[in-house]
């Protein structure tokens, strides 16, 4: 008879749920705070529990698998737009199925005594796990990249000086953010427009609130008027459209607390879905 231990089930599949939830969220780029992944890491190795000990079929066993899936991710990454939270689930599935994979390969077939109801089990002392995860949490740091794989040092602090006026934001480091000025190569900030609004006053803040209900060639001289800042247009391609964005240069910008002449300002005209407390995104 095989003895099962409640407390080794449970801190097994916390610390997997955890790997699993950090790659996820820099696989998809979807950012929380590692006390929210934790959380949604517990949440799973609860469900894992109640989950693992009652036989059951494998189709209903892996169907409820599928459940506490998207119940851990949920708890992990909060409410996000409907597209948005299917990619995260797909991804973190996906992980979870690879990892499984891995085990069957590992076990060479054996995972009938690893795994029940798509639950993973490993009777193995505390030590044992605590090198072990340590080890595969600093490995997945080199595979995905310094920065980048460390949630919490993928945000930056930024502020932002125009006219005497301040705005602090936070953005999200993001390798796909490869947009430059042509003519001074300086890199560009994507910020959200409603944010860049703080910026101003009066009749430019209101036109900035309302970004995306002018074509950009039609309101960029009635920002140069109202702002009396020199606004441009930067021809942007992305993946499914080319377009242009409205860009301008900040008075003075700091990043984490240093002073920088790097980086230009563009305006989304749309909400960021980035997750987070980011308002903005910038290349790394």
């Amino acid at each position: 008879m095989r003895v099962v231990y409640v407390d080794t089930l449970f801190f097994f599949n916390l610390a997997v749920d955890y790997l699993l939830l950090l790659l996820t969220a820099r696989l998809s780029g979807v950012y929380r705070s590692r006390r929210r992944l934790a959380l949604g890491a517990a949440v799973g190795a609860l469900l894992a529990v109640a989950l693992y000990f009652p036989p059951m079929p494998v189709l209903p066993g892996l169907l409820l698998r599928g459940g506490t899936c998207v119940l851990t991710v949920f708890a992990a990454f909060g409410k996000q737009p409907r597209h948005r939270f299917l990619h995260v689930c797909g991804t973190f599935v996906l992980l979870t199925l690879l990892l499984a994979g891995a085990v069957f390969a590992i076990t060479v077939g054996r995972t009938g005594e690893l795994l029940q109801n798509g639950v993973l089990y490993l009777d193995i002392s505390g030590a044992v796990m605590l090198i072990g995860f340590t080890a595969m949490y600093l490995l997945s740091g080199l595979v995905m990249g310094k920065g980048k794989a460390q949630t919490g040092q993928s945000r930056k602090d930024i502020l932002v000086e125009m006219a005497s006026r301040r705005v602090q934001f936070r953005a999200l480091c993001d390798s796909g953010n490869l947009l430059r000025d042509p003519i001074s190569g300086q890199r560009v900030l994507l910020v959200q427009s409603d944010t860049a609004a703080r910026l101003f006053e009066g009749p430019g803040a209101a036109l900035l609130q309302n970004l995306g209900e002018q074509p950009p060639e039609e309101l960029l001289p009635q920002l140069r008027r109202c702002c009396k800042t020199a606004f441009w247009l930067l021809p942007v391609h992305t993946v499914n459209r080319e377009s242009m964005m409205i860009v301008f240069r900040p008075e003075k910008m700091w990043i984490e607390g240093k002073l920088t002449d790097e980086y230009l300002l563009g305006l989304s005209p749309s909400t960021l879905e980035i997750g987070g407390d980011c308002q903005a995104l910038i290349g790394v």
